[in-house]
C-alpha cells in the first residue's frame, strides 16, 4: 500500500492523538499553528476526524517555574540550561506524567483500546511523550517527537531499566537540518541512542527547516499516524475489561467476589508481601496483601519498580491494595512491584529513594 492511500472514513471515533506543545505554548497555541493556513492548509485535526474518527486531545501543561526564563510557565519541566549533557528535572517530569496519565485513562473510560493510542509533541512536548512511552503503563500504538531530543542521562535511555520485558512502540523523530536552538544531531543522538536499546525509530530530517513545523513535516506525521494505525488494527483487540483505568478500576471491580485461599497463596515475594494477578482482557490486576491501616500510606504516593511508575489504589476489603498495568510478564513485574511495597512498609519515607516521590 502506497503510505498516503487514504483510509476508509469511520462515524464513530475509534482513535486519539495526544499532541503535546512545547516550553512556553499551551494546547490552543499548537492547535492553532496546525490550523494555520500556511501550515498544509491548517487540515490536520480536521482531516483526522472528519476523515477517520481520530480526535486530536491538545493538553496544557501545568504552569512551573522554568529557569531558563526566571518565571513561570506552560512547560512539562523545568530546564536549568538547553543542552544534552543538563540534569533533567525529575520532580517536574513525574508531575507531567501524572497530569498526561490522567488524560489517557479518560480516554480508556470512554472505550478508546490502548493500541489506538498516539502520543507526541513538538519539541519539550516531543522529549515529554518519550517519557511517558516509558514510564506509563500502556501499549501504546505509536509516539512522536518533532524537534526534541533526551538528556544524555535521560531515565529513558538507562537500557538496565528495560529488563528485556519492554514491548516497544513505533517511533517517529523528525527534525530540522537548518535548527539552531535545538541542534539536528542533538535529536539524532536520541534516536541512535534509542535504536541501540532495541528501538524502531523512524528517523527523518528536513533540509532547510529550523525550530518549527512546517507543511511537509505536518503531512509526514499525518500519513505515519495513519499507517501507524492501520497496522495495530490488524492485531485483535484487547475486550472491554481491558480497556478500563490504567491504575484504577471501576467501583464495580471492587464487588468482584473475593479471591480464594489458593490465589491469596500463590505468590510471595522474597520480602514477604503477598500477591496474586489477574489478567482483564491484556491487562493485569496485581492485588497485595498488606497490614490493615497501611493502605493509605502506599496510595499516597507512587511506586517506582523495574524502571516504571504504579499508582496503588486501595479496594473496599481492609488489608488490601491493587494496581492495574500491561507487561508479557505480570507476575513478575507484581513481584518487582510487592518487594517495593515491602520496602514501603518497613521505611514510609526512605530519604533519596526514588519512589518516595509524591507526585501532585
Amino acid at each position: 500500500m502506497n503510505q498516503d492511500s487514504p483510509v476508509a472514513a469511520r462515524r464513530h471515533e475509534d482513535a486519539v492523538v495526544i499532541f503535546l506543545h512545547g516550553s512556553g505554548d499551551t494546547g490552543e497555541g499548537i492547535k492553532a499553528w496546525l490550523s494555520d493556513e500556511k501550515v498544509w492548509g491548517g487540515q490536520f485535526e480536521s482531516k483526522l476526524l472528519m476523515e477517520h474518527g481520530i480526535r486530536v486531545i491538545f493538553p496544557t501543561a501545568r504552569a512551573k517555574y522554568y529557569s531558563l526564563w526566571g518565571a513561570t510557565g506552560s512547560v512539562w519541566f523545568d530546564r536549568s540550561e538547553l543542552h544534552p549533557s543538563a540534569p533533567e528535572d525529575i520532580d517536574g517530569i513525574e508531575e507531567s506524567l501524572m497530569q498526561i496519565q490522567a488524560i489517557i485513562k479518560d480516554a480508556l473510560s470512554k472505550g478508546i483500546s490502548p493500541k489506538k493510542i498516539i502520543l507526541g509533541g513538538f519539541s519539550m512536548g516531543g522529549c515529554m511523550a518519550l517519557h511517558c512511552m516509558r514510564f506509563l503503563q500502556i501499549e501504546w500504538a505509536g509516539i512522536f517527537a518533532l524537534s526534541s531530543f533526551l538528556q544524555e542521562i535521560s531515565g529513558v535511555l538507562m537500557g538496565e531499566s528495560y529488563e528485556g520485558e519492554y514491548t516497544w512502540p513505533p517511533i517517529l523523530m523528525v527534525h530540522g537540518q537548518a535548527d539552531d536552538l535545538v541542534p539536528p544531531e542533538w535529536g539524532r543522538g536520541t534516536a541512535d541512542r534509542l535504536r541501540r536499546l532495541g528501538a524502531e525509530v523512524d528517523w527523518r530530517e528536513r533540509k532547510g527547516l529550523s525550530h518549527e513545523l512546517d507543511s511537509d513535516e505536518v503531512k509526514i506525521l499525518y500519513h505515519w499516524i495513519l499507517r501507524t494505525l492501520n497496522s495495530t488494527a490488524q492485531t485483535p483487540e484487547p475486550g472491554t475489561a481491558a480497556l478500563e483505568n490504567m491504575t484504577i478500576q471501576e467501583e464495580e471491580e471492587n464487588e468482584k467476589e473475593a479471591p480464594t485461599a489458593e490465589e491469596e497463596s500463590a505468590s510471595v515475594s522474597e520480602k514477604g508481601v503477598k500477591f496474586y494477578v489477574k489478567m482483564e482482557g491484556n491487562q493485569a490486576i496485581a492485588t497485595f496483601l498488606v497490614p490493615e491501616g497501611s493502605e493509605d500510606l502506599l496510595c499516597a504516593t507512587t511506586i517506582t519498580a523495574r524502571g516504571a511508575f504504579f499508582q496503588l489504589e486501595k479496594t473496599n476489603e481492609a488489608g488490601r491494595v491493587r494496581c492495574g498495568f500491561y507487561s508479557p510478564a505480570p507476575e513478575a513485574a507484581a513481584a518487582a512491584i510487592a518487594d517495593r511495597v515491602a520496602l514501603r512498609l518497613r521505611d514510609p519515607n526512605p530519604m533519596g529513594a526514588d519512589e518516595a516521590c509524591a507526585l501532585s
